[in-house]
């Protein structure tokens, strides 16, 4: 594995903030996001996304999202050092998504999505999932819930690598992983195999590689409730405020 990128957050310089509601994400989530420096700025080498309740275009809440201005892959490994916010209601999360948010293949989950860490309410665990395959009933993933988790105990008070391994015949996830000598050396989370599709709008397969062969841009939000995180805990007691913490994002090749 050799360092292609290496983002330190000294400024914002390769990201674009996202502004988006929550209904537009495609999972109803409760806030909207913003690009505000009360939501999204830098400070000491660390990207904060925050979470706030106050009045927003119609939402309760507001919150930061952003992805960067460049597209990795396809393949190589993706290292994201962060501290990870619990909290009811709140839906932190990292992801890789292609050419956002254009892209070849149309819609999600046709054009594939690589959710490297999900983070739901205060449920001690963390998620990692592929998406692929056509829409509506036609929509697969992989690992399929619950058994899309990391198989270890997460200390969420500290930050940690949540990492990708991402390869043309398998994706692999990873805990608290770095390169050494050229090699991932961590915690193995859940292993995909090549069971990944992709359907065109009329349920016709593409070529055996889509959708995981193009470059994929990186995504960092924190989200507040939605149909996923409502459907593992509850979003009742949601904070004040919350803030996410990414102070590294490494991609290899």
């Amino acid at each position: 594995m050799e360092l292609i990128f290496s983002e330190d957050f000294s400024s914002l310089e390769n990201w674009n903030i996202h502004t988006i509601s929550g209904a537009q994400s495609g999972n109803c989530e409760f806030q909207h996001y913003t690009d505000s420096p009360e939501n999204v700025f830098v400070a000491n080498n660390c990207l904060t996304l925050r979470m706030l309740h106050q009045k927003f275009q119609g939402y309760k809440y507001t919150s930061g999202k952003v992805f960067s201005k460049q597209a990795f892959g396809p393949y190589g490994f993706f290292n994201i050092q962060a501290k990870v916010p619990k909290g009811d209601g709140l839906f932190p999360a990292i992801w890789l998504f292609p050419q956002y948010p254009e892209n070849q293949y149309g819609p999600c989950p046709s054009c594939g999505e690589i959710d490297i860490m999900e983070s739901i309410c205060t449920d001690p665990r963390g998620f990692c999932v592929t998406h692929f395959g056509g829409v509506n009933e036609r929509a697969s993933s992989f690992p399929e819930y619950p058994n899309n988790f990391y198989n270890y105990c997460i200390d969420w008070n500290v930050p940690h690598n949540f990492g990708v391994e991402w390869q043309r015949d398998y994706i692999q996830f990873w805990l608290d992983a770095e390169v050494v000598g050229g090699a991932i050396s961590g915690l193995k989370g859940p292993f995909v195999p090549k069971v990944w599709y992709s359907e065109t709008p009329q349920g016709q397969r593409r070529h055996s590689e889509a959708p995981f062969d193009v470059p994929f841009n990186i995504v960092l939000n924190l989200a507040v409730g939605g149909s996923w995180a409502m459907q593992v805990s509850r979003c009742e007691e949601i904070p004040e405020k919350a803030e996410m913490h990414i102070f590294q994002v490494k991609y290899y090749k």
